[in-house]
Order: C-alpha cells, then structure tokens, then sequence
C-alpha cells in the first residue's frame, strides 16, 4: 500500500472552487477592514470630536489583540475540537465575536469605555479568522497553486477595500451610518463563513512539532539574526504607522467622498507599487544593502508631498497627490518588509515565527508611531504634518538591519 505525501493528499482534495473561496474571503475582508478604518476615523475625529493623541492611544489599546496574532494561530495548530476539525471552530467563534462587537457600535452613539471595548473585540475577532483562515489555507492548498491562490487573495483583497472605501464615504450621508456599520458587520461575519466553506485535509499526518515555550527557544536562542528580524519587524514596517495616524487627521479636514475617492486610487497605488517593485527587485537580486538604502531614500522622498498639504486642506487634487504618493510608499514598505522576513523563518517554525514578525509590526504601526508623531504634533506643537518626519530616523534603525541580515544569510549558505 502506497503512502501518499501531504501534497498528494492536498492535490486529492484540493478543487479548483477554492480559489474564488478564497477571493470571497479576501473580498468580505477588504470590505470590512476599509470600511472599518474609516468608520472609526470618522467617528473618533468627527463625531466623539477627540484630539489626535487621544485617537492614538485608543487605537494602540484596541490594537492589543494583533500583538498577540501567534497565539490564536498556535492555539488552532495544537487543539482540534472533536469532529469539527482544528479551523473551523475557531472561524465559527471569531464570527460570533464579530456579530457581537457590532451589535455593540450599532447601539452606541457617544464615546465611552463599551465603544473601545468593542472595538478591541473585533481586532480579536480579526485575529481569530485571519491567523486561521490563514492557516487552513496553507493547510487545504498543494505548492504548485499557492501562487495562484494568492493572486485571487489580492485581487479579492483590494476589491473588497475599494467597495469598503465606497460604503462607508458615500453611503452614510444618504442612508444614516446605522446601516453602513450593519454593512461592515455582515461583510465580517461572511468571510469566517466563506472560509469555512474550504473543505480540509482529512488525516494529516501528525508532525511533531515544538511546544510553545519550546518554540520562542529554537527560534531566537543562538539565532541573532531573528533579533535582527524582530528590530527590523518593529521598526522599518512599524514607523509607517504614519498612514494610521493620517486617517482621522485628513477626514477631520475634507470631505468623507473626497476621503473616500482618495483612498480608492491610493489601494490602486499600494497594489500597483507592490507588484512592479517586486518584480524589479526579483531581477536586481532581491533585497540587496544597495536596494534597502534606495528604497528607503525613495519611501520618504514619496511622503513629500504631505508637505505641501500642509494649510492647503480646501485643495482637493493636492489631497489626493498626497494620499496617492503615501499609497506608493507604502507598496515599497509593504514590499520590501515580507521579502526580508519571508527568508528568516525556519522548517518547522515557519508560521510561529512569521507571526512573530507580523505581531511585532502591529505593534509598530498601531501603538509606537502614532503615540510618538501625536507627541511632536500635537503635544509639543509642531504640527501634524511635520511631525511624520520624526519617523524616518526611526525607519533608518530598522534599515541598518538588513545589511546584518544578508550577512548572517550568506554566512550560512557558505558553510
């Protein structure tokens, strides 16, 4: 009798509809996320009426969850729940929690503790569908479709964020924000629901894997380069936490549908940006000390334009330049962040460790770039705007990684 190996059985339950599974799931997402960014940029900027440092410190507690992502992941690694299977209960229990946080916003109209409390709640329900929708894909997918898979994520992914962009800057002056917020609720609870509709692996082999204390060992113990990555993590992808901090700063000052047409070009930029610099990278080499240093250079040269917003809020097309070229920067950021870590993460510790990484960049970009530019920009004066630019020091410490990095990497394919 023949073994099959795990991607023979992948490729033996593996069906061609799971890759529009797949795009569905993405596109709810985009839809949520976008939406969910403006809805609460709106409604701490311009309904609760707070300052900047005050949305920077309910945004860097509501973002605990996302810097804790490895531990739900984990979790549905390690624990089945009878015939159910490992992922899809924990799908099931993050889309209750979605359902609950959202009845939650649709009953609350003024600031209080329960509106931070829920959203808390929908950044663990995130966490909770994501990590495992992510998992139970890298589970259910064989390695000869897993670029095919991601192109349908992204495609569905940016879809989704332009839709979500749409409802929630166009939508709410006509209709009340009630049934906009009802819109995001549904979007979140469709994408744990089209993620259950994969069908999953049936016995897989049992590997044995490290136990979780066991993991963080083998991982950074004698392993200088994972310290290199988690600093890089924090600090190069985390300083542009700026994008953040703009959001409820540029809808305190323009228009919802001008906000709402500027983020749906910049979602193009990110898109656009990430593939064609990947590609140019891919042929350059990769992330070589040279490109990090360019690319580091032509991020903050693309920031620029800020600027020239600066006392200029009744322009639109300069808005929209300004939202635009972040957008492109952000392609570069994003881009380049995954291409150094995606090489750090060992055999067997490959998820554990991305998750680190990704868990460390939340941090980054919900609690230490928006506390520190609220700091300069609004605490000591300086001015929104400006005071984006205290990041780019911050971003070059992270840069200086990188050349330490290669040279680890290129130490050990020597040996």
């Amino acid at each position: 009798m023949t073994t099959l190996t795990l991607n023979e059985r992948k490729q033996a339950n593996f069906k061609n509809s799971f890759f529009w599974i797949e795009a569905l799931f993405y596109f709810f997402q985009g839809i949520y996320s976008s939406g969910q960014l403006v809805f609460t940029s709106f409604y701490t900027a311009n309904v609760f009426q707070l300052t900047n440092t005050e949305i920077a410190r309910i945004f860097a507690l509501a973002g605990f969850p996302l810097y804790i992502k490895m531990i739900p992941g984990l979790i549905s690694d390690k624990i089945a729940i009878g015939k159910f299977g490992r992922r899809k209960p924990y799908l099931a229990l993050g889309g209750v929690f979605f359902v609950i946080a959202f009845i939650f916003f649709t009953g609350l109209q003024e600031y209080s503790q329960l509106w931070v409390l829920a959203l808390i709640l929908t950044n663990f329900s995130f966490v909770l569908v994501d990590g495992t929708a992510d998992a139970l894909t890298v589970d259910i997918t064989p390695e000869e479709h897993a670029t095919k898979m991601q192109g349908y994520a992204n495609a569905g992914r940016y879809a989704g964020m332009a839709v979500g962009a749409l409802l929630t800057s166009f939508l709410p002056q006509h209709i009340g924000w009630t049934p906009v917020i009802i819109i995001l609720g549904a979007a979140a609870l469709l994408q744990a629901i089209a993620a259950m509709q994969f069908r999953e692996v049936e016995d897989l082999p049992k590997e044995i894997k490290p136990k979780f204390f066991e993991s963080f060992k083998l991982a950074f113990v004698n392993n200088p380069r994972a310290w290199f990555g988690a600093i890089f993590a924090f600090l190069f992808m985390g300083s542009f936490g700026v994008t953040y901090v703009m959001n409820p700063v540029i809808i305190r000052n323009v228009s919802t549908e001008l906000f709402g047409i500027a983020k749906i070009l910049g979602y193009a930029a990110v898109a656009i940006t990430a593939w064609g610099v990947g590609s140019y990278v891919n042929k350059r080499g990769g992330v070589t000390n040279k490109t990090i240093f360019i690319l580091f250079g032509l991020i903050w040269l693309f920031m620029v334009p800020w600027l020239f917003v600066q006392g200029n809020w009744d322009k639109p097309v300069l808005v929209i330049l300004g939202v635009f070229c972040m957008s492109v920067a952000r392609g570069m950021v994003t881009l380049t962040t995954y291409s150094v870590l995606m090489r750090l993460c060992p055999p067997t510790l490959e998820g554990f460790m991305f998750a680190i990484f990704t868990s460390l960049m939340n941090v980054g970009l919900s609690a230490l770039t928006p506390n520190i530019v609220t700091y300069f920009g609004e605490g000591l004066g300086w001015g929104m705007i400006p005071a984006l630019f205290v990041m780019m020091p911050v971003m070059f410490v992270g840069v200086l990684m990188v050349p330490l990095i290669n040279r680890s990497l290129a130490k050990e394919k020597s040996l």
